[in-house]
């Protein structure tokens, strides 16, 4: 397992290499329809990290959201927004709205 996400917290001036890793990652899952891993575990992020990077944020600021915390509010229509209980989505690969917003 690769905490992909605490690599970046502490070495943010190699955001290239730690991408290619985690395309190698996902590109031996591809090549390998046998291949039985679960990409979040592997590249240690929980669900809604998962979730975010799928929707494309960008890897540093959701490693900043990791460690200072998400946002609690919808970037559109600034009403509180919990994260965890999923009902959102990532535009502009950094902002957290209502998926009810769009």
């Amino acid at each position: 397992m690769i905490d992909i996400l605490k690599k970046i917290q502490l070495e943010p001036d190699n955001l290239e290499s730690i991408e290619m890793l985690i395309d190698e990652q996902i590109e031996a899952w591809h090549n390998d329809p046998k291949l039985q891993i679960d990409l979040a575990k592997m590249l240690g992020m929980n669900e809604y990290e998962w979730t975010a990077y799928g929707q494309g944020i960008d890897l540093k600021l959701l490693a900043g959201w990791r460690q200072k915390g998400w946002p609690t509010k919808c970037a559109l229509c600034n009403e509180p927004l919990d994260y965890k209980s999923f009902g959102w989505f990532i535009i502009e690969g950094r902002k957290l709205v209502h998926i009810k917003c769009l």
